[in-house]
């Protein structure tokens, strides 16, 4: 028992502050190197650049906390930003409503299929994801779909600024982390989710409605896809079929640099977030340096996302052979 103290002590340290201590390293050292790093020009420009994205990673946070992946947010962010510009020109109302009722019903479809059905959480969002991204194309006809004048009122709304200073943009996503974060920690379904995620069997002794939790996870993703979509397609005053392409391993990889178990049941939101981050300080440590390709942005995304699995398992493999 004493062997499996450091072990223990260690897997803490890595799951509660691993993320927080990289975010950190990163920022000296791209301090140290770049001038205009800390500026707030620059800082503003990572955080608007990434909120879309911390949104979808707020849904895959929930879905990988009950052990499931969802592969079709990349195409719903899509797909939502077509629709926001199509119907730019029929008012506001529609520009939000019809998109995020697309979102939260391929969220429901998804959901079914996992949660009722019991099909891999993997094969039901890849065959979403693959069908969702060709609706993209039907519907764009494969060219990006400009704002409408009337609907240009969401993109100035979208792309301003609270107090003169922070975008709403970002006040949008830190309202969001912080709604999920109270649900996670204070309501019975957050609990559910962790629950599920530990041990489904020993969930559904305990009584709790395992497939009601699974299905409103991923209602809860498609709907904060489309919400993504929604803000991307405002913040560009376009809706582009080629976007989003990569997100949902992006978010994947944020949640698991977060500290999140990838196999379910731990994992906190503020991890996410700065995983977020983490991500998102890479990509701007490339563009400030200039002359490296953007491809670069993926190949130390990857190795991140390599050495933090890695560790996790290690660490979890020696932590189960000394008990």
């Amino acid at each position: 028992m004493k062997s499996s103290l450091p072990t223990d002590r260690m897997k803490r340290i890595i799951n509660n502050y691993g993320v927080y201590i990289a975010l950190l390293v990163i920022a000296a050292v791209a301090s140290a190197i770049y001038e205009n790093f800390l500026t707030y020009t620059n800082i503003t420009n990572v955080l608007k650049q990434n909120c879309a994205k911390s949104i979808v990673a707020i849904g895959a946070t929930l879905v990988i906390l009950t052990g499931g992946r969802d592969l079709s947010v990349g195409s719903s962010v899509a797909l939502s930003g077509i629709l926001t510009a199509y119907f730019s020109d029929s008012g506001l109302l529609a520009m939000i409503v019809i998109p995020l009722s697309v979102g939260i019903l391929i969220g429901v479809i998804n959901g079914f299929c996992v949660a009722k059905l019991k099909i891999a959480s993997y094969i039901v969002t890849l065959a979403m994801m693959m069908a969702v991204r060709g609706c993209v194309y039907i519907i764009s006809d494969e060219h990006t779909i400009s704002f409408a004048e009337r609907g240009k009122e969401l993109s100035q709304f979208v792309n301003g600024n609270v107090f003169g200073m922070i975008p709403v943009q970002v006040v949008i996503m830190v309202v969001a982390f912080l709604a999920v974060g109270w649900v996670l920690r204070q309501t019975n379904f957050g609990r559910s989710i962790y629950a599920v995620g530990g041990s489904e069997d020993a969930a559904n002794y305990m009584g709790l409605k395992t497939v009601r939790t699974k299905f409103f996870v991923y209602i809860i993703s498609g709907f904060c896809a489309a919400l993504a979509g929604i803000l991307l397609s405002a913040r560009l005053s376009s809706g582009q079929p080629y976007v989003a392409t990569t997100w949902q391993m992006d978010a994947i990889a944020a949640v698991a640099i977060g500290g999140a178990s990838v196999s379910g049941g731990y994992g906190r939101i503020s991890g996410t977030f700065a995983g977020v981050l983490v991500l998102g300080l890479i990509s701007n440590i490339i563009n400030l340096q200039g002359t490296l390709s953007s491809w670069w942005q993926n190949i130390i995304n990857g190795a991140i996302l390599l050495i933090v699995i890695i560790i996790q398992t290690q660490l979890s493999r020696r932590g189960s052979g000394d008990k």
